[in-house]
């Protein structure tokens, strides 16, 4: 759950001095040109621990003032006004309480799109789109995909963009990240993405597909503890805690497949680094056949797919 000790942070117009956690004093200079703000939200952030203090200071730049952020250094004289200002005070305030740049701006790259996310919904990561390649180089048009977990729809989204024949199936069983799903859903035009709420597959009684795939919460308790305070104070706990050993869902979504796909259709699962083996042991279990696991971008094992007989 979110950290309910917050550390007050005032963001003003006028010059003030400014205390991070370190003991550091930040003095917020009435200077208003762009290159002497940017300078100045820079060290504050950097003094309240974010790391790439000036490339984040120059993407919220970039998005208050709606300037390319190279272009930025382009313009070091401009003055700004005392909306842009407090615009950007806004942001910074946020990201200097570890707030993530995603939910401060209210979207989230991946593969080539740009989807909705904030408050409550699990954040794209980048490995994922690993997911998204292996679906795509296995199947053939028209096939029936079903994934479960969606959040913002990130996995599904992107099949359905990229797959315009591809009949997608999206779960969650929060409405909020449904609520975003429908965003990115309706942004793209996806009539071949259709929505539903529901805990794995109680939402599709009775249906098969001839894809499932799924991002589930796998972190264990205790490594949920040691997160990044960005990830474990801000993103939804129940997207990512897993239970004690990472794997109670997981277990319940690998026994209750097989009655969900067609035969000769696959599962494919995104993971902790250390699980794979576990999950491969309880794919076998269910009745699964080729089992199979891909390393992510760090060489690192990260999924497991299998193929149902």
């Amino acid at each position: 759950k979110r950290s309910q000790a917050r550390n007050s942070v005032t963001l003003s117009l006028k010059p003030v001095t400014i205390k991070s956690p370190s003991g550091m004093c930040v003095n917020m200079l009435s200077d208003n040109t762009l290159n002497s703000r940017l300078r100045q939200n820079a060290a504050f952030l950097a003094s309240m621990g974010i790391q790439n203090s000036l490339l984040e200071a120059e993407m919220i730049f970039s998005a208050v003032l709606k300037v390319p952020r190279l272009e930025l250094a382009l313009q070091p004289h401009r003055e700004l006004s005392d909306e842009e200002c407090e615009g950007i005070a806004a942001m910074v305030k946020r990201r200097a309480m570890h707030e993530p740049l995603q939910y401060i701006f209210g979207e989230a790259g991946f593969r080539k799109l740009l989807l909705s996310v904030g408050p409550g919904v699990l954040i794209p990561r980048p490995e994922t789109e690993l997911l998204v390649d292996y679906v795509i180089s296995r199947v053939s048009s028209g096939v029936s995909v079903l994934d479960l977990c969606t959040g913002p729809g990130t996995i599904a989204v992107a099949l359905a963009t990229e797959c315009p024949e591809m009949k997608v199936t999206a779960t969650d069983i929060c409405s909020n990240a449904l609520r975003y799903a429908a965003i990115n859903r309706d942004k793209y035009g996806l009539s071949n993405l259709r929505l539903l709420q529901g805990d794995l597959f109680e939402a599709v009684p009775g249906e098969r597909f001839d894809v499932i795939t799924a991002n589930p919460p796998y972190v264990a308790t205790a490594e949920y503890l040691s997160l990044d305070k960005e990830v474990r104070d801000f993103e939804p706990e129940k997207a990512l805690l897993g239970g004690e050993d990472g794997l109670v869902l997981i277990r319940r979504l690998t026994a209750e497949a097989p009655g969900h796909l067609n035969p000769g259709g696959f599962i494919i699962l995104e993971l902790g680094i250390e699980q794979a083996a576990s999950v491969s042991e309880l794919l076998l279990s269910a009745g699964f056949e080729r089992v199979m696991t891909i390393q992510d971008y760090n060489s690192r094992d990260r999924f497991v797919a299998a193929t149902f007989p």
